[in-house]
């Protein structure tokens, strides 16, 4: 293109060059697009395995479970939190960041949890563990049942001959006549299901 110039920046330009732009001659390792310029694309370029694998690294952001509280001159309170990211050059580094008392609270309970959880002894962690598993049983029940009155169901169809598939409704008219094409019927005697000559 004639004004590849006006769009692409070239390493031996400026002072030092450019890191990321263009070079003369170049086998890149990979390109990155950066957007647009005079309706061409601009993209970032990465000469070694290494410079790549540190661009994709970069930006992964966590908070560390630090927080705290400011209070400003004009009265408002504000939280704040520590967030540990990796940098362009694949370095861990941390940095303050403001969050809202949502946030805030949830670290403060997280901190109390891992606390409480240090301090537990044997007995009592085995006591939690038993509370834990009661509370999945009884949220997990009404799943149980469900399945266990559809393998019963699927096991009569069997016996006469056909087919029982829970599915998912069809989302559209497609998903519809994908079901009808295949020999699906909807249940006349058990709702949700599925049903067609055993083949």
């Amino acid at each position: 293109m004639n004004d590849w110039w006006d769009y692409l920046e070239h390493g031996w330009f400026g002072k030092n060059g450019q890191k990321g732009s263009e070079k003369k001659n170049h086998k890149y390792y990979a390109r990155v697009p950066t957007g647009t310029k005079d309706r061409h694309n601009v993209y970032r370029y990465f000469y070694s395995k290494e410079d790549y694998a540190a661009y994709i690294r970069s930006g992964k952001k966590k908070l560390t479970g630090e927080y705290g509280m400011e209070k400003h001159s004009n009265g408002r309170i504000a939280w704040t939190a520590t967030e540990q990211y990796t940098d362009k050059d694949g370095k861990l580094q941390t940095r303050k960041k403001y969050v809202s008392a949502e946030t805030s609270a949830k670290l403060r309970d997280d901190k109390y949890r891992k606390e409480k959880a240090l301090n537990e002894t044997p007995k009592e962690k085995k006591e939690q563990m038993k509370e834990a598993k009661k509370r999945y049983n009884k949220k997990m029940a009404a799943t149980r049942r469900k399945r266990a009155v559809q393998k019963g169901f699927q096991t009569v169809s069997r016996l006469l001959g056909k087919q029982m598939d829970f599915k998912k409704k069809p989302n559209n008219k497609t998903e519809n006549k994908a079901y009808q094409k295949a020999g699906w019927r909807k249940s006349m005697f058990v709702p949700g299901a599925y049903v067609r000559k055993a083949k």
